[in-house]
């Protein structure tokens, strides 16, 4: 039986929307034979004990997480398919330069790419939530993008930047364009060149700073902390990439077969892929390859570091197999030579119903539901936890057992929103009420003022139906108080 990888589906012509699924993806690709395993796009997260995709199913045995999933393949077979082996790199520096990158990647590249997929208006209204539209059952495709927007926010809480900005750094750029330069954009033309700063004064003296600078600096703001965090991202992998490269197309010299030989990351040769190009490859494909309204970002990696850009083409080329057609991945159509795919075998209401199934079971204590209710099949299913090992063993899941939870989910919902509107027109009807007995209790202020209408939905009525405003006004021709 073939190892089964279940991940997010693909988008933006990509394997899979997501870079943990993603860099799943190269691995296997990278250490198991072709008929080993198959490549199944999911969004029923359900199956993984990490509650997250990608999972790797193993006949009884599943395993969720990138890292887990690396771990137990180079387990299974005694370190055979495991591709940062010893065997591969003995060097202590190369093994401690996979430790380090393990990290840096994405702890630099995950707040990067929220910030441009999820967080920056434009991108995630016109490109990533309808890239989810295909992957998601009804209605599962109202909840899970900002869901995961949600999450993408949480990641990106310490940066001083934030995505709105982007939106509206780049409105502002193509008006200073559109107008003629940057000034431009802050008064065209009614500006003198005296007065933007920097322009006027005597040939050699120093520019002094006005308020149109200061504002042209914190216009550019935004781009200038997001070009800093592209900095510390790309410029130790580019390091690396440079010495990796240089070692390769030197011993390429001596021999033609390696021309065509992809170029991976760790020195000294560059021909062992590691986890790092895996990674590396995963996360930078989704900051490079889509294409998006906002895409400064993309256009600033592409010109200051084109050895990881290169290094992206070459990826998606020889180990993604060239772009991803996100409907015959969907049903499951392979080519000669292509990623293994298979159509999954529950989709449409079914895996809605799963899904929000599990997510009832796993938050509301229910008789009989919980986090265990996950996997199809017999009842010999078990799961491993990555991190300690255990296997434990799984109930049978069917569509009855979903159903209740799934019911119940609605009804609460429904109750909740009935409640909700009734109280809320009972608390205005009282507001209104008291309105009137407090205005009753002022004497004559409240007799002059009783019967308007200070909410602004009617007529301010008066006695008889009419206001009657006076006014004394006392004009002073010395302009005296």
């Amino acid at each position: 039986m073939p190892f089964e990888l279940h991940t997010w589906g693909p988008a933006f012509s990509l394997p899979s929307i997501d870079p943990d699924c993603l860099a799943a993806i190269a691995y296997l690709r990278l250490t198991l034979p072709a008929d080993t395993w198959v490549l199944i796009p999911t969004s029923d997260t359900s199956i993984s004990p990490t509650r997250d995709l990608p999972a790797l199913k193993d006949g009884d045995v599943i395993v969720g997480g990138f890292q887990n999933i690396v771990n137990y393949l180079a387990r299974v077979l005694n370190g055979e398919w495991d591709l940062d082996s010893p065997t591969h790199f003995p060097s202590p520096l190369s093994r401690a330069d996979i430790v380090a990158f393990q990290s840096h990647i994405p702890t630099h590249a995950s707040p990067l790419l929220s910030l441009l997929l999820y967080l920056t208006p434009k991108n995630y209204s016109h490109a990533t939530r309808p890239a989810y539209t295909p992957l998601l059952p009804w209605p599962v495709q109202y909840i899970i993008p900002p869901q995961r927007r949600a999450v993408a926010r949480t990641r990106c809480e310490g940066l001083s930047v934030q995505g709105e900005e982007l939106d509206d750094d780049d409105d502002d750029e193509d008006g200073r364009r559109m107008r003629g330069g940057a000034g431009a954009g802050l008064g065209g033309g009614l500006i003198p060149d005296a007065l933007r700063g920097g322009s006027g004064g005597a040939t050699g003296q120093k520019k002094t700073p006005t308020v149109t600078s200061a504002v042209q600096t914190h216009i550019s703001g935004p781009r200038s902390v997001v070009s800093s965090l592209i900095d510390t991202l790309c410029i130790p992998l580019t390091t690396l990439l440079s010495s990796s490269s240089s070692s390769s197309s030197s011993s390429s010299s001596n021999n033609s077969r390696n021309d065509k030989r992809h170029h991976y990351i760790l020195p000294p040769s560059g021909t062992n892929p590691s986890t790092i190009d895996c990674l590396l490859l995963a996360y930078l494909s989704l900051l490079l390859i889509p294409s998006l309204p906002i895409s400064f970002p993309q256009e600033t990696i592409r010109k200051k570091y084109p050895l990881l850009s290169a290094f992206v083409e070459r990826g998606v080329r020889d180990i993604y197999a060239g772009e991803t057609i996100v409907g015959e991945a969907l049903e499951g159509r392979t080519t000669e030579g292509g990623l293994p795919w298979r159509k999954p075998g529950v989709v449409g209401a079914k895996m809605a119903e799963r899904m929000i199934g599990g997510w009832v079971g796993e938050y509301i204590p229910l008789p009989g539901f919980g986090s265990g209710m996950v996997l199809h099949g017999g009842e010999d299913n078990m799961k491993v936890n990555g991190e300690e090992g255990e296997v434990m063993p799984l109930r049978n899941s069917s569509s009855k057992n979903f159903m209740f939870p799934t019911v119940m989910a609605v009804t609460t919902t429904l109750a909740a929103a009935v409640v909700g509107v009734f109280y809320y027109g009972a608390g205005v009807v009282n507001e209104k009420e008291e309105k009137q007995k407090r205005l009753e209790d002022m004497g004559e202020a409240g007799a002059l003022f009783k019967g308007l209408d200070f909410g602004g939905g009617g007529e301010a009525r008066g006695r008889g139906g009419e206001v009657g405003v006076e006014v004394d006004v006392d004009v002073r021709g010395d302009g005296a108080g």
